[in-house]
């Protein structure tokens, strides 16, 4: 994907934890939201700086 100019958006309704945990992942990751989301959307994984994987499924 690297640089495409990106001209077209899409926009998601999320709830208020749901935002803060994705927010909370890309910054785990080191990505901007959006990267991060495009990223898993086209089955990329999303690495943590620290070379681990960041769990995405919601912990109980």
């Amino acid at each position: 994907m690297g640089n495409r100019k990106r001209t077209h958006g899409i926009n998601i309704r999320v709830t208020e934890e749901e935002k803060r945990l994705i927010e909370r992942c890309a910054a785990h990751c080191q990505l901007s939201v959006s990267e991060y989301l495009r990223r898993l959307a086209c089955g990329k994984t999303a690495a943590a700086s620290e070379g681990g994987i960041m769990n995405h499924e919601k912990q109980n």
